[in-house]
């Protein structure tokens, strides 16, 4: 029986295939692991320590809360890049494979706890990056550990330039702060800012952010006039809020263009409430980075921020996160919380650091500390949280926004690139400016002078109309001008003030109604007048009911008007805004929409023509040579048109109210 082809006989074919297995295994790529160590108090529990002297009682307890932001900003980039390998050849000339990841220590919040954990980290062979501890106070407690030990350490938040200079592995994401105000600088020289004072607090971080302004701005032609320190704290005791007090009447006294709160948050709004309370408003606010609590203090509009982040910037898009706003739809789906300053800069740095180690990697093949030191001075990147890069003294390059609080909202609002739709307010408004107070009756003295020219008039009226009385003996229509003017001079009053809407619709009645009241009767007046000097003496002779009737229908026009007014299209009291971010340079007047003007309209025609009519009696009186009612008469009806030519122009040169009457 013939078999079918096999394998040839006398190989060692078991032999071979352990041997291919076991060179294919041996010889493929190698892993590299990039580790990123840090400290974090995840665990609420506070356990009692004595901690250094320099360090911010307040900020101790504080490190909890943003331990819990820098970790989810952490685990947010692991969720997106965890998993991410990079491909390079080492210095053996083999494939190797990068994978970066990241792991923390728990310190309980216990400050030497923390430094304890660093000193692990920083010893320990497998970790190959440091983020830092958050906040300034911290790493300089923990700075020995790393630097002792030559291990990079990039900090997240610290901008005290005292964790770069005389350092050699200490870098920082955030702008030192020599450089803090370097973006406000041409903010305040195209606003002719000549003068700076700043207030600062016993903390290192706060203390640093002012103490080197003085650095930053004098070669640009700005000057810091005086500073004054208080006690830190974001409780403040009565001695401390004493302490505040002095500092404000200090800065008062310097009266700098622009006033720089290097504090926490209650130092600010105590120091703001003090300058209110003695009427001092600098031309600029600033505080030395964005304070929360002060969206919610209605004291603090207007005062600009210092921010190194915030979601509402125009920046370009990167191509981790996109844009500031992209970032922060993301990660408020991810976590139910809006994203800070920490999230921003604990999301990038372990991007900052994956592209240093993957530099170096394809530099030199071997990830020494000397070859990612130079490659993370050499990072440059453009990013969701700005421009990031390094001087050769490890500075950091990244800039600031000038940001501005408006009604509890953050806009940013310098650079223009970044800013969007919002203009920096400079000077912000004075104290005095910023609440509206109703105007009253004799408030000023264009009020005053109102009534006095009202009150001059209505005698010099009473006087004619007593010759009137002498001469044509008429008690009834003087009685009817009488009302008439008062009713007139009742209206100046009416009009003064900020008018509600039952004095706009008062003052229309008594307007309309005094005008017409004084110019009927006048009109009939000169109607007999003329019938008397009629050559007609048979005419002459006109009964007393006649002319009540004829005044009755007079009246009884602009009466009908005004009901119709009232019903349809009543006036209204309404705040005009001059100015949106000054309300005390509004006013109150009476509006005048379409409807209203369509009956002013009608007014205007009725009073024209029974005004006209009377001009026209007036003449034809004048014709009868020697008369007395031509000279009484003309002379009435001129001061009865100065008058009311008088209170209109006082009115249209006084603070705006509404004149309604014409």
């Amino acid at each position: 029986m013939r078999r079918g082809r096999g394998p040839p006989t006398g190989y060692p074919w078991g032999f071979i295939l352990v041997l291919l297995l076991f060179f294919g295994f041996s010889h493929g790529q190698r892993v590299q692991d990039v580790v990123i160590g840090l400290s974090l108090s995840m665990d609420p529990r506070t356990v009692p320590t004595p901690y250094p002297p320099t360090l911010d009682p307040t900020a101790v307890t504080q490190r909890g809360v943003l331990s819990q932001r820098v970790f989810n900003a952490l685990t947010f980039w692991r969720e997106r890049f965890g998993n991410d390998t990079y491909t390079y050849i080492d210095k053996n000339g083999e494939e190797t494979m990068m994978k970066v990841s990241w792991r923390y220590l728990e310190d309980h919040n216990n400050v030497t706890q923390m430094i304890e954990n660093y000193r692990i980290l920083s010893n320990d062979t497998s970790v190959t990056f440091l983020l830092g501890p958050i906040q300034t106070d911290f790493t300089l407690a923990a700075m020995d550990q790393w630097e002792n030990a030559g291990k990079i350490m990039l900090s997240t938040s610290s901008a005290s330039t005292d964790i770069i200079y005389r350092r050699s592995y200490s870098f920082s994401l955030a702008t030192p702060s020599s450089r803090l105000f370097f973006s406000a600088i041409p903010v305040w020289q195209s606003d002719g800012v000549k003068t700076v004072a700043y207030i600062t607090e016993t903390v290192v971080v706060l203390y640093s952010a002012c103490s080197e302004i003085a650095t930053g701005i004098e070669p640009h032609g700005l000057r810091v006039i005086g500073n004054y320190t208080v006690t830190a704290s974001t409780v403040l005791t009565p001695d401390q809020t004493a302490d505040n007090l002095k500092a404000i009447q200090y800065m008062s006294k310097l009266r700098p263009d622009v006033l720089i709160f290097c504090t926490y948050a209650p130092s600010v709004v105590a120091g703001l409430k003090h300058a209110q309370s003695i009427g001092w408003t600098p031309k600029a606010v600033y505080t030395s980075a964005t304070l929360p609590t002060l969206a919610t203090e209605p004291i603090a509009n207007f005062v600009n921020a210092i921010s190194p982040w915030t979601p509402t910037l125009r920046l370009p898009r990167d191509a981790y996160y996109g844009s500031p706003q992209g970032f922060n739809l993301t990660y408020f789906r991810r976590f139910n919380t809006a994203p800070d300053f920490y999230a921003a800069t604990g999301a990038i740095a372990p991007v900052v650091l994956t592209t240093a180690a993957r530099d170096c990697a394809d530099r030199t093949g071997d990830l020494t500390q000397q070859c990612l030191l130079d490659s993370l001075i050499n990072v440059k990147m453009e990013t969701f949280y700005g421009y990031i890069g390094f001087t050769l003294d490890r500075l950091s390059l990244h800039t600031t926004f000038v940001m501005q609080y408006i009604n509890g909202v953050l806009y940013p609002v310098y650079p223009l690139a970044v800013r969007g739709d919002r203009t920096l307010i400079f000077p912000i408004p004075t104290w005095a400016e910023r609440v509206y107070v109703t105007n009253k009756m004799f408030d000023d003295s264009n009020d005053i002078h109102i009534a006095a020219v009202a009150l001059v008039f209505l005698l010099v009226s009473v006087v004619l109309q007593v010759l009137v009385l002498v001469i044509w003996r008429r008690e009834l229509f003087l009685t009817f001008f009488l009302v008439g003017t008062a009713l007139l001079y009742l209206s100046v009053f009416t009009s003064m003030g900020d008018p509600t809407d039952s004095q706009c619709i008062t003052s229309s009645w008594l307007v309309h109604t005094g005008f017409v009241a004084i110019i009927s009767a006048l009109t009939l007046m000169a109607y007999r007048a003329k019938v008397i000097t009629s050559k007609n003496t048979a005419s002459a002779l006109i009964a007393r009911s006649r002319l009540l009737k004829a005044y009755a229908i007079m009246i009884s026009g602009v009466l009908v008007l005004l009901v119709l007014l009232s019903a349809v299209a009543p006036s209204r009291a309404i705040v005009i805004e001059n100015d949106p971010i000054r309300p005390a340079l509004n006013h109150v007047v009476c509006a005048n929409a379409i409807p209203q003007l369509v009956f002013y309209a009608l007014f205007v025609l009725y009073k024209a023509i029974i005004t006209i009519y009377a001009c026209f009696l007036a003449w034809k009186i004048g014709q009868v040579a020697g008369h007395l009612t031509r000279t009484i008469f003309a002379f009435t009806i001129l001061l009865f048109a100065m008058f009311i030519a008088e209170l209109s122009r006082i009115y249209n040169q006084s603070a705006p109210r509404d004149t309604t009457y014409v």
